[in-house]
């Protein structure tokens, strides 16, 4: 009798768990939703047996790291946090002594043109347009010549950062979130099993004009690796012998009231890592339910992923 109540307390404990498991991953799901779309619950259930991984970042323990947040998951080593310089925004994808590392530079506005000869412009707007056709020469030609707005944008996100770097989730996960990075924009990290999920969090727009387009600059370090577009705005990183490691996917972009955008590419010149959205209709509509999302994420090939990579079918083609 003794050993069946023992059983049952046993059971009792498990269901108890479960429910508390349940409940706080709601609590969670509902507190967030607003900022960052969450995954659905189960999801996240199921992801947290599975690994440890969707715990998110942890605090480096080693002093002698380099950043301040790190974390080891069965596929991967993800970073994030400059700690020498205060825990600025930087980002690295560790898989086997291969990795990327990239850092936010600045976001540049590309504002609609209306069709008006040159000659009709006032000063003030042919300096505007100078000052665009310049910026755009920029971001083809490197780093070199905004070296010096550099400096000024990561003095600024170190005072972001300080004020507050990572956001916890009840049990579930924990993500790292740069406030203000840049005017009414957050960045948002967590992770996931291919690799660092990125979520660029536009809060508002407050232009009066017009926008046909946004780019969000990042200074990019591929450490040794070459890249290549491989089509459909997907980016492959490879090593010296030509083997595939990490990539870029397709990112997209989503607005509070869910309506979907694919209009986002994705290029990388010389150092620059640069993500664009470019779809004047949907970002300038006035049903656009703020904040927009998009969704950006650096992670393993599907031949990488350890336990998570496709497997052989029955007839010895691989399982997509």
């Amino acid at each position: 009798m003794k050993q069946s109540n023992n059983e049952a307390m046993k059971v009792n404990k498990i269901l108890v768990f479960g429910v508390v498991l349940i409940v706080a991953a709601a609590i969670y799901t509902a507190g967030t939703s607003q900022q960052i779309l969450a995954q659905g619950l189960v999801e996240r259930i199921v992801n947290l047996i599975k690994g440890t991984y969707e715990e998110g970042f942890r605090m480096a323990d080693d002093e002698g790291q380099r950043f301040l947040y790190v974390r080891e998951t069965p596929n991967y080593i993800a970073y994030t946090g400059n700690k020498a310089d205060y825990g600025s925004h930087i980002v690295r994808l560790e898989k086997d002594g291969q990795a990327i590392e990239y850092s936010f530079v600045e976001l540049r506005k590309v504002f609609r043109q209306e069709a008006t000869a040159s000659a009709d412009l006032t000063e003030e707007q042919k300096k505007i347009v100078e000052e665009w056709q310049q910026g755009l020469g920029e971001i083809q030609e490197g780093l070199a010549s905004v070296s010096g707005k550099i400096k000024e944008i990561e003095k600024e996100t170190r005072k972001i950062v300080i004020q507050n770097q990572l956001s916890e989730g009840p049990i579930i996960e924990k993500i790292v979130k740069y406030e203000g990075i840049a005017n009414n924009t957050d960045l948002a990290y967590r992770l996931i099993p291919q690799g660092i999920s990125e979520e660029i969090i536009l809060k508002e727009l407050t232009s009066t004009r017009p926008i046909q387009a946004l780019s969000f600059v990042f200074e990019i370090n591929p450490l040794g690796l070459s890249f290549k577009d491989v089509g459909n705005g997907v980016w492959y990183f490879y090593d010296a012998t030509g083997e595939a490691w990490l990539r870029f996917p397709k990112a997209y972009a989503m607005d509070a009231d869910k309506k979907f955008t694919n209009n986002v590419s994705t290029q990388i010149t010389k150092n620059l890592l640069i993500i664009t959205l470019n779809d004047p209709e949907w970002l300038n509509d006035s049903r656009r339910q703020f904040p927009i999302v998009i969704y950006n994420a650096i992670e393993l090939i599907p031949d990488k992923r350890g336990e998570y990579a496709p497997k052989p079918s029955a007839e010895g083609k691989t399982e997509q």
